[in-house]
């Protein structure tokens, strides 16, 4: 008879390998809630650090502009008690705490070099906020300001003389005038003329009064007209553009701040586009142009010409439509530029037309330049129907052809705000209008 093992009470078999397990497994248990707890722990202080950080961001952005409105005040102070304020300011960077932060500003030459003593040059304010470990950089740029030239108190003024043409029509709302002559052939001119030299009407008609100018109005040099627009423009290459009958053509399309149909990789901010002219003549035609255009490289015997239908007006307010080196003649057409006519959108996106855009081809525009037109040599209304809202400006002469229909609407507003290139500077300082962006050195 087998004896069975002797159990004792209390025990069964497996139990001490059963307690350990269970053992094991509230340890891992624990180990898995430390590990969670932990990392519980470490998430939160990353998303307090986040945070903080994300408060501190907005919190430099804001100092910054501190920053920059300080560098404006102190300019405001420091040249009005020091015409030498440039020399006051330049080369240092000035630092100063603010709140929980500090911000600190420095002036600059638009190439980030040193600010330059030049009272006509413009230069960058960049201002810096710093919170904590985050800081943020603005920059604006400064332009100087002055008193208009004397050319911007007319509706059309030309240096040397004025010719107007058999048949020639000239319609203004304000005064013309010239630093030379006036001799008019047969033309009807309906506006008030005023010259420093002889006025001459043979034949035609004039509704409108005579003054003898007693001081001659002041006109910009052929280059001080044309410096800050150089500088500041984006240039299209001309052997880009079509060629008609030998001329290239800068036709169709809107050309703007944020549209260049002619390089779509390139756009300028101020609408200012510099067309580098290589010594060809060029024709404007069939075009909306919001911005400021430049033309550039033209040598004594080339042309500039806008014609057909165009609208033109600065993006910029104050600033040129047009801004010529050289010869520039006009020749518009008084019919509305047609969407449906030429197939083209002229108020795409981002470019819009009193304020509406869309992506038919159903719209007209008025065939009308808005702002300052300028040639730094002769300007010349040939036939057609010139409708200019604004100031015309010729460093030399004035001509009106045979049958040329002109209609001037002047804006006395020029006069309070110049543009650049057209005032005397007199130690005014203004901020170039879209200039404020984040500053990366």
């Amino acid at each position: 008879m087998r004896q069975r093992p002797e159990v004792k009470p209390g025990r069964r078999p497996g139990s001490r390998r059963e307690a350990g397990a269970v053992y094991i497994m509230i340890l891992v248990v624990c180990m898995i809630m430390t590990v969670i707890g932990v990392s519980a722990i470490g998430v939160e202080r990353v998303r307090l650090r986040r945070a903080n950080l994300e408060r501190h961001l907005v919190e430099a952005e804001a100092l910054a502009i501190s920053a920059v409105e300080h560098a404006l005040l102190a300019i405001e102070e420091t040249s009005a008690a020091d015409p030498n304020w440039r020399d006051l300011l330049k080369d240092h960077v000035h630092t100063l705490p603010m709140g929980q932060g500090s911000i600190s500003w420095t002036l600059l030459s638009r190439s980030g070099g040193s600010l330059s003593t030049d009272p006509e040059k413009q230069f960058v304010v960049v201002g810096t906020g710093t919170r904590g470990e985050a800081q943020h950089t603005l920059s604006i740029r400064l332009r100087p300001g002055g008193i208009a030239l004397g050319c911007l108190t007319s509706a059309l003024h030309a240096h040397d003389d004025m010719n107007l043409g058999l048949g020639a029509q000239l319609q203004s709302n304000w005064v013309i005038s010239t630093n030379a002559d006036l001799v008019s052939n047969g033309a009807s001119i309906f506006c008030d003329i005023s010259t420093a030299g002889n006025i001459q009407i043979n034949g035609g008609t004039h509704f409108g009064d005579l003054y003898p100018l007693s001081d001659l109005r002041g006109t910009p040099g052929s280059t001080d007209a044309m410096d800050f627009y150089l500088l500041s423009g984006t240039v299209i290459d001309i052997t880009t553009l079509p060629q008609s009958g030998g001329e290239y053509v800068l036709s169709g399309g809107v050309l703007s701040p944020a549209s260049n149909p002619f390089d779509t990789n390139i756009t300028n901010p101020e609408g200012i586009y510099v067309i580098d002219c290589q010594g060809e003549n060029l024709v404007i035609e069939n075009i909306r142009v919001v911005g400021t255009l430049v033309i550039d490289g033209m040598g004594d015997t080339d042309v500039a010409t806008i014609r057909a239908s165009v609208n033109m007006t600065p993006a910029v307010p104050g600033f040129p439509a047009v801004v010529a080196k050289k010869d520039l003649t006009l020749a518009m057409s008084n019919a509305a530029l047609s969407e449906s006519a030429l197939a083209t959108n002229f108020n795409p996106t981002l470019s819009p037309y009193d304020g509406d855009e869309d992506t038919d081809t159903a719209d007209t525009y008025p065939s009308i330049i808005r702002g300052l037109v300028y040639s730094g040599k002769h300007l010349t209304f040939d036939v057609g129907h010139s409708r200019i809202h604004g100031t015309v400006v010729a460093l030399k002469n004035v001509i009106a052809q045979p049958s040329a229909v002109i209609e001037l609407t002047y804006d006395q507003e020029i006069v309070y705000d110049p543009p650049p290139g057209f005032f005397v500077p007199n130690g005014e300082m203004r901020i170039s209008s879209f200039s404020w962006q984040r500053y990366l050195d």
